[in-house]
């Protein structure tokens, strides 16, 4: 998570977008490739700032990383209170070539959910138009 958030502090800034992140204090360990899972949260980051940058639905905080941890996983929620998704398009998010981006071409979180299911998680989403956008990934615990 930090290392996606250095790596979009140029966006954030320009969006004046300050993330909230709530972690445990303790190190929490996935099973996952860190590198891909850096790839995953930049993109559904990125596509938060997007969103938040056509028209916010106002109100703190604009954007939360939320990780929650358990006995056997650990879900990770980034939302933002941008103007969410309609239904057809909530549908169609992780199909291929399927966008609602001018210039997108509908990889993005098709690639994402292939990384997180070939760590054995999950990755869905929940929305509403004018509600904002909830991605959840959810990843098998590993020992420290």
């Amino acid at each position: 998570i930090e290392g996606a958030l250095t790596l979009l502090e140029g966006p954030l800034r320009q969006a004046g977008v300050t993330p909230l992140v709530t972690v445990p204090p303790e190190p929490i360990h996935v099973i996952a490739r860190p590198i891909e899972l850096e790839q995953v949260f930049v993109n559904l980051l990125r596509n938060a700032i997007e969103a938040l940058m056509e028209g916010g639905q106002g109100g703190e905080p604009a954007l939360a990383i939320t990780v929650t941890p358990g006995d056997e996983r650990v879900e990770i929620a980034i939302t933002d209170r941008g103007p969410g998704l309609s239904e057809q398009a909530l549908a169609q998010l992780f199909v291929p070539s399927s966008t609602s981006k001018p210039k997108g071409l509908g990889l993005g979180l098709v690639i994402s959910q292939d990384m997180i299911v070939s760590f054995g998680g999950t990755l869905n989403a929940t929305s509403a138009p004018g509600a904002g956008a909830s991605f959840i990934i959810t990843l098998e615990r590993a020992a420290a």
